[in-house]
């Protein structure tokens, strides 16, 4: 906001305010008097931005951070990211909540430590049920002990009349099959494990946001692995079916995620 009020600009406007009939050219008096204090005065302005940033929850960070979930009643889980603190935040301050809606069960499962997402489920299965469905903090289905966890902690907090479900979100494993052209030298192995880190990036990024695997987002994943010039053949299978995708997408369910299981590099 106050980029433009650089130590220059300062400088001349303060020299705009110091009648003609003085020398106000560089090493003057006048110009010598007020030169310091413009510098001081671009750094105040420095300082301003910077308070303006802290206000905002989506500028500001750490500590400030901390203290403007506070005025939401949301404090920071231990190990808990900036970046999941504010998501927690904007899911409060978006979502009104009252007694036992979809938004307060998501809050409080997002309150547990080792969680980074949930969904909610109301009248799953009739009148006065709800099902909490939870991602465990690397986007993968959670532990049994996590579920638990959950579970203990949203039941000894919600209300009345409700009947309360917890599950960790169910996997699908996919299994890739691809044939590689490697640079000269490319150690196979390595090549191998960086398609394998790009895969499980792309998927976690996937979970509970976009339930379509694409299969040019898989064929990136692959191209963009150190030491690999090209791929053809292609294959994904979800472990236990038969069903073979070449140049088609998989969509998994609401509740669902999906996993890389195997590679195989031919």
């Amino acid at each position: 906001m106050f980029e433009d009020q650089t130590a220059n600009v300062i400088l001349n406007r303060m020299l705009s305010k110091i009648s003609n009939e003085f020398d106000k050219r560089q090493g003057s008096i006048a110009y010598d008097m007020v030169a310091p204090a413009s510098m001081e005065l671009e750094q105040v302005y420095i300082e301003m931005d910077n308070i303006l940033n802290f206000g905002f929850a989506d500028t500001t960070y750490g500590e400030f951070l901390e203290r403007r979930c506070a005025e939401e009643g949301l404090y920071r889980k231990e190990g808990e990211t900036d970046q999941d603190l504010y998501k927690r935040y904007q899911i409060k301050v978006s979502n009104p909540i009252t007694s036992n809606n979809i938004t307060q069960f998501k809050l409080w499962a997002l309150e547990v430590p080792n969680v980074s997402d949930a969904k909610v489920y109301p009248i799953w299965n009739g009148s006065g049920t709800v099902k909490v469905v939870i991602l465990a903090s690397d986007r993968k289905p959670p532990s049994d002990s996590l579920v638990q966890e959950v579970y203990e902690f949203i039941e000894n907090k919600r209300g009345v009349g409700v009947t309360l479900t917890v599950e960790g979100a169910a996997e699908v494993t996919i299994n890739v099959t691809v044939s590689l052209t490697l640079k000269a030298g490319a150690n196979p192995e390595i090549v191998k494990e960086t398609i394998k880190e790009n895969i499980t990036s792309y998927l976690a990024n996937l979970a509970f946001t976009d339930p379509i695997v694409r299969y040019t987002k898989i064929g990136d994943a692959i191209l963009n692995a150190q030491d690999v010039i090209d791929y053809v053949n292609l294959e994904l299978r979800i472990e236990d079916q038969d069903e073979i995708f070449i140049s088609k997408n998989i969509e998994v369910a609401d509740y669902q995620v999906a996993i890389l299981g195997s590679i195989t590099i031919n």
